[in-house]
């Protein structure tokens, strides 16, 4: 019998899988497609592949401002879509290596919840003490008429594409479709975000959405906000797309739609039977991550996550749990990370969600442009903020737009989850030139302290 068996092998699953072994459990692993999840094959590892190419490129075009000439580079889509997928598999095989040297087993198939106790895989019988549903999401196609037509596509689908659009089309304002837009505009792809809110990223800190999409419409990407698609038609090989906008209609002519919306996935598992419901379309679960079935727990997509990093921490959690140690998932300390250029990150509270708890707070902000670092990168696009309680001086939430952004919020983390108060934040000493001298200076002129801004 073994004492985990996780359905879905990608990053959470994996994680857990890897820590029971650690604790000295018996463990599988169930995985119908490729192991890694989405995060290796489909999402995380190949939109950060093609940002690094997309990244080279443009400081190739702009070699100049460190006086370097040289001659236009080439971009090769399908080459970069091979070593995508080279890189993919390397890592792919990577995991399924070190399961196999930590005794984990590696079960090939889609599995199936018979019982509290027992999960059918391709005919054989699997018996547990505890299983993990870790499955993960899949697209799912918007409601929107013409939403068949060829040229619709996923987010998944874009980077398989063998040649580059000239004009595209994003469905979403969220992290995976802003993440597109910033690569394939440095591609050279005329871009359009279409976001039905008042604003991209409605769940983070309004400047930051601010900061960002400034930012993203000087590149050269147009943002559509307060507008939904109702058409699209196909046309000779061009996409006309019909948007409702707060002043009419408004018709836009793309080579390619992609949408970035995606879908828990649950078909199959036979959850129903065994009693387990869902909130929405995410599996419902309490602080231990139990489903209403004790010996089932449930992470990641299907229960509501979303990012790779908080699936993994919460399969520890699950692992934890299972193998009696004390085991409870808190996401107030979560980061969350956007990879457009600039970046954007964030931890803890926004400013409104502060001001709606009641709670009486001090804010800091220190640009960019007056950091050395980002003035030697010649990136100085975006901002640090701090929020802090205005009584203990504890912070309560960082929130970054500008270079490696998602680097630096991991400091901003550790803060939040000690509860750092402000003067610490200023009394740790930093390296000069860095960005992260940055989150220093937020914290002082969130005391009315700042040293390198204009006296106001």
């Amino acid at each position: 019998m073994f004492d985990l068996i996780v359905i879905g092998g990608g990053a959470g699953g994996v994680a857990s899988a890897l820590r029971v072994s650690q604790l000295g459990g018996k463990v599988a692993v169930v995985e119908g497609r490729e192991l890694g999840g989405v995060c290796i094959n489909r999402g995380c590892v190949p939109t950060k592949f093609f940002a690094g190419a997309a990244d080279l490129l443009h400081q190739t075009k702009h070699a100049e401002r460190y006086g370097i000439e040289s001659q236009e580079a080439h971009f090769d889509l399908a080459k970069l879509v091979e070593k995508k997928q080279t890189l993919v598999n390397e890592m792919r095989r990577g995991t399924e290596e070190l399961l196999k040297t930590r005794g984990v087993e590696i079960v090939r198939g889609a599995g199936r919840l018979e019982s509290q106790q027992h999960v059918h895989v391709n005919g054989r019988e699997l018996t547990g003490r505890n299983f993990l549903v870790a499955t993960g999401s899949l697209p799912s196609k918007p409601d929107i008429k013409g939403a068949e037509v060829q040229g619709v596509i996923s987010s998944e689908d874009a980077l398989d594409l063998q040649d580059l659009p000239k004009r595209m089309l994003i469905l979403g304002g969220e992290t995976v479709g802003l993440e597109l837009a910033s690569i394939f505009s440095r591609f050279g792809v005329a871009v359009t975000v279409v976001e039905k809110n008042p604003r991209i990223l409605v769940n983070e800190d309004h400047e930051t959405a601010q900061r960002l999409t400034l930012a993203m419409r000087r590149s050269g990407v147009a943002i559509e906000v307060g507008a939904e698609v109702a058409s699209i038609r196909s046309e000779n090989g061009t996409l006309f797309v019909t948007l409702v906008t707060g002043k009419g209609e408004k018709r836009i002519a793309v080579d390619r739609v992609v949408f970035s919306q995606r879908t828990p996935q649950i078909e199959g598992l036979n959850l129903p039977s065994l009693g387990i419901g869902t909130e929405g379309t995410w599996i419902k679960v309490n602080r231990q991550l139990r489903t209403v079935v004790p010996s089932v727990y449930a992470i990641g997509d299907v229960a509501g996550g979303g990012y790779s990093h908080v699936a993994s921490a919460q399969g520890m959690v699950v692992a934890d749990c299972v193998m009696g140690r004390e085991g409870v998932w808190e996401d107030r300390f979560v980061p969350r990370g956007i990879y457009t250029r600039p970046e954007a990150a964030s931890v803890g509270m926004t400013q409104s969600e502060a001001e709606q708890k009641g709670i009486e707070i001090v804010v800091g902000k220190i640009p960019y442009a007056t950091n050395a670092r980002a003035m030697t990168l010649g990136d100085t696009a975006g901002a640090v903020k701090i929020i802090a309680g205005a009584r203990y001086r504890e912070v309560l939430g960082v929130h970054i737009v500008g270079p490696h952004a998602t680097e630096l919020i991991s400091e901003a983390a550790l803060a939040v989850k000690v509860e750092t108060v402000l003067e610490d934040f200023i009394q740790s000493i930093r390296l000069h030139p860095t960005l992260s001298e940055s989150l220093g200076e937020a914290a002082r002129d969130a005391l009315g302290e700042a040293l390198y801004v204009p006296k106001r």
